[in-house]
């Protein structure tokens, strides 16, 4: 089950093919140049969202998934000592 903000990236994911189809329905309508790279550039915004997604579930991994994870060593939580 993905979790909230997996949620949030997969909508972020989502509105950013919508826009891209939109955009590149309109250039193909009108054939305006304008929209044809105001579309190409929104492909940077689906970049970003798909990055965003791997890094959430990159983040999301337990520590011994990690493939550098054998040569670190686990981390440790320093506890706080009352002054």
């Amino acid at each position: 089950m993905p979790t909230t903000l997996e949620r949030y990236a997969w909508l972020s994911i989502a509105a950013a093919a919508a826009t891209i189809t939109l955009k590149m329905l309109a250039w193909w309508l009108t054939g305006s140049l304008g929209m044809l790279s105001d579309a190409l550039e929104s492909l940077v915004n689906l970049a970003a969202a798909l990055f965003a997604l791997s890094m959430l579930r990159l983040a999301a991994a337990p520590w011994f998934a990690m493939p550098w994870s054998a040569t670190f060593p686990r981390p440790q939580r320093i506890s706080r000592r009352p002054i």
